[in-house]
C-alpha cells in the first residue's frame, strides 16, 4: 500500500507497514493509506540519506 505523508506531501510506499485496527484512505479510491501505525524501511548506503531526508523528514 501506498501512504501519504502530509508532512512533505509526499506519497510514497514504505518496505513495510503494519496498521492496527480499522484502514483509513485518504480518499475514495481506497489506495493510500493514512494512518499507519509502524512503518518500517531497510537501509542501505544508497538509500539511507532519501529515506531519513525526503522521504521521511
Amino acid at each position: 500500500m501506498r501512504i501519504h505523508i502530509p508532512a512533505s506531501g509526499l506519497y510514497t510506499y514504505p518496505d513495510w507497514l503494519i496498521i492496527c485496527g480499522r484502514k483509513e484512505y485518504l480518499d475514495h479510491k481506497k489506495d493510500n493509506i493514512i494512518n499507519p501505525s509502524v512503518i518500517i524501511e531497510v537501509l542501505s548506503k544508497s538509500t539511507s540519506g532519501y529515506v531519513r531526508g525526503e522521504k521521511f523528514p
